[in-house]
């Protein structure tokens, strides 16, 4: 499956925004960095990672790299579900700092605002329920 040329259709449909595919691309460049199959050609990935993707041609081989689909899938899964958990979030709070974020797992520090600590945990609880978070 080639990245970029994927990004970019799902992109155009509307269906992420550059946030996720630059995020994507990270991922698989930190999955794939040191991998032993060449054919891959990941290294394309580093210099391009805050490019746009519109007008990607999907022939263009030569200059796209290229990861396995149940990887791709995987990224896309959870990248999405991690960002809708931040934009859930955001909509409670008037403020969101993200501290630390790997895979599906993110730690942020919110304002408590007039919520007692039982809430709060009952909202997360919520939001981990619709996205799909561990």
């Amino acid at each position: 499956m080639y990245i970029k040329a994927t990004l970019a259709k799902l992109m155009a449909e509307k269906k992420i925004d550059i946030l996720v595919a630059n995020k994507i691309k990270q991922e698989l460049l930190i999955t794939y960095k040191y991998s032993n199959e060449a054919n891959l050609n990941i290294h394309l990935l580093e210099d391009d990672l805050n490019v746009e993707l519109h007008g990607i041609d999907a022939d263009h081989e030569a200059t796209d790299a290229k990861c396995s689909a149940l990887v791709m899938a995987e990224k896309l899964f959870t990248q999405r579900n991690v960002y809708g958990s931040i934009f859930a979030i955001c909509k409670d709070f008037d403020s969101l700092e993200l501290l630390e974020q790997y895979g599906n797992y993110i730690k942020v520090r919110v304002p408590r605002n007039k919520k007692t600590i039982g809430q709060m945990f009952g909202m997360i609880v919520d939001i981990k329920k619709t996205h799909s978070i561990d």
